[in-house]
Parts: C-alpha cells; sequence; structure tokens
C-alpha cells in the first residue's frame, strides 16, 4: 500500500502538493475537491480510475491523500490524522507566538514612556 499523491487545499485551491509517482493528478483531484466541498463531510473516501481518494475536512481546508490500494484504509486515515495533528499544533505555536508578541510591544511601549517621562523631567527635551 503506496501513499502516492498528497495535498492540502483551501476550497479548491492547492495550496501544497506532493506527488510521491509519476502521473496526472490535477484533474481527478479537481473533482475530488469539488465534491468534498458539495458534501462537507470530515472524512470522505472515492475511488476514481486505479486510485483511492482519502479526504479530511477541517475548518474549510482539505487534507487529501491518493493510494494506490482500496482495500487498506488504516494508512491514509494515520496519514490524514497525522496532518490533523500538525494543524493544531500550528494553531497553538500561532496563539504562543501572539502572547509573546504582545508581551514585546507592552514592555517597549512602557520603555519608551518611561524614556520620554525622564527626558522631560530633566528638562532634557523642552516643555
Amino acid at each position: 500500500m503506496t501513499i502516492t499523491y498528497s495535498c492540502v487545499a483551501n476550497g479548491r485551491a492547492v495550496l501544497a502538493e506532493l506527488a510521491l509517482t509519476g502521473g496526472s493528478y490535477q484533474e481527478a483531484v479537481a473533482t475530488v475537491l469539488k465534491l468534498v466541498l458539495l458534501r462537507a463531510e470530515p472524512k470522505t473516501i472515492m475511488q476514481m480510475g486505479s486510485f483511492v481518494y482519502h479526504t479530511l475536512f477541517i475548518d474549510g481546508i482539505t487534507y487529501l491523500c491518493a493510494t494506490d490500494n482500496a482495500l487498506d484504509t488504516i494508512t491514509p486515515s494515520a496519514f490524514l490524522k497525522n496532518a490533523k495533528e500538525s494543524q493544531n499544533t500550528s494553531k497553538a505555536l500561532r496563539r504562543m507566538w501572539w502572547k509573546h508578541f504582545r508581551k514585546v510591544i507592552i514592555i517597549t511601549v512602557a520603555l519608551l514612556l518611561s524614556i520620554i517621562i525622564i527626558l522631560l523631567s530633566t528638562k532634557v527635551i523642552p516643555t
């Protein structure tokens, strides 16, 4: 069982993709993404040609992988679960970054105000 293609899409726009074997996946992927958006189900499995497309749809983002074995659903499910977990990790990192950024801004503003007050009180800056 091999995952032959994977992509991340926002709506019908593919944001990132990786084809592990030769072949043209664009037409089939466009059809699968259209069907996923119409159904709006969290998990979808559909067969087109000789490939089976597994999708995970979360918050408007579609994680998709194509496999060459219709009988194995464990590997694609684990692959897509890993994609979901990385999305949760990136959200947590983004929140931590904003918290840190706000602290830096508050400290910078406090330092600037302190410097201005000191300069005004010592009459280095005329009032």
